[in-house]
């Protein structure tokens, strides 16, 4: 893992500048994809060798990035509605970028602090949205806004009949 060496350094850094959650979680993290795992409610294969045994239903410990290979990924803290059945915490880290390359091979690119720092400064401050992003942004401005002119309206509507 090249950049083994750099990690720690890397997630103080991160703590310094974005802080915790809670005293065991802070808000940005990187990790190593294969040393990541999460518990899940599912249906699981159980073979002997290479004999399919029989399927059981229950929770389990499985590989987190199985679908990334071996590489560094920034996470970041998050708290979800209490509505996955597969989950089994609604408080966890979900990944917000992979550190590969887009040639088309995904090759793993070594940890390098300043471009963590970038990825996560954008994360953390969203300032310059994408056109489609800033044209959702606008419309829920407009639906919030509508719905407190609306709530101002029927409260001095409740004023007058009073």
């Amino acid at each position: 893992m090249e950049g083994d060496e750099n990690v720690g350094y890397i997630n103080k850094q991160l703590a310094k500048l974005y802080g915790y959650y809670d005293k065991d979680h802070q808000w940005y993290r990187v990790v190593f994809s294969t040393k990541e795992t999460e518990v899940r409610f599912g249906q699981y294969n159980i073979f002997y060798g290479d004999i399919f045994v029989r399927r059981e239903t229950g929770v389990k410990e499985v590989p987190k990035y199985w679908w990334c290979g071996e590489n560094w990924i920034v996470e970041k803290y998050t708290i979800f509605p209490k509505i996955d059945n597969e989950l089994m915490d609604n408080k966890r880290y979900e990944p917000i970028w992979v550190l590969w390359s887009m040639d088309g091979k995904y090759t793993p690119l070594p940890l390098n602090w300043n471009v963590v720092k970038r990825i996560v400064h954008s994360s953390a401050n969203p300032s310059k949205l994408l056109p489609s992003t800033q044209l959702e942004a606008d419309y829920q401005k407009a639906i919030t806004e509508s719905r407190l002119i609306k709530r101002d309206r029927e409260v001095l509507d409740q004023e007058r009949k009073s």
